[in-house]
């Protein structure tokens, strides 16, 4: 079973690699039905992880930042975050304090998602490449998220899974 379940992942990849038109999700989604299918995992194994706590906070908080960029919410932030800003040094040291901080206490992955539009917006009213903020912004959401529990997807998945442990070793005893 352990060959088959490589051979499905090691599929999926050369797949991605070929027809980049598909989505990745879609191409995981049905690695995971072939699994299932082919006995490999039983149908509530797929569906343990995507019913996790913490992958529905992530999900929830990605809907949240699409719903407040359609809403104009993040492009009125971002004129007042970026309004005067005339250069990148500017922009960088503005963004910087603002996302290490709100990645504190807000999920990293949604508050990137959330500033990209904006910093792709002003980086292309000012002829900036914006790789050049786009990933210091990142490493900066990656450095306020591992300061608190909250801040990252990562540790929000690893202490569900150490609650879920914890939990099924006290009723054992």
């Amino acid at each position: 079973m352990a060959t088959f379940s490589i051979l499905v992942v090691v599929t999926l990849f050369v797949i991605m690699q070929l027809r980049r038109n598909l989505a990745t999700d879609q191409l995981f989604l049905a690695g995971l039905l072939v699994l299932t299918v082919a006995n490999v995992i039983t149908p509530a194994e797929a569906f343990e992880g995507l019913s996790n706590p913490a992958v529905l906070t992530i999900s929830g908080l990605l809907v949240v930042a699409a719903g407040l960029r359609s809403s104009g919410v993040l492009d009125w932030l971002g004129n007042r975050l970026l309004g005067t800003a005339q250069t990148q040094t500017q922009a960088l040291i503005r963004l910087g304090i603002v996302i290490t901080v709100a990645s504190a206490f807000l999920l990293n992955t949604a508050v990137v998602a959330m500033m990209m539009p904006v910093v792709i917006d002003w980086c292309r009213r000012r002829n900036v490449s914006p790789s050049r903020l786009l990933i210091p912004i990142s490493y900066l959401a990656i450095l306020g998220g591992v300061c608190t529990l909250i801040g990252t997807s990562t540790t929000l998945v690893v202490n569900g899974e150490l609650t879920r442990i914890h939990q099924e070793e006290v009723q054992l005893i």
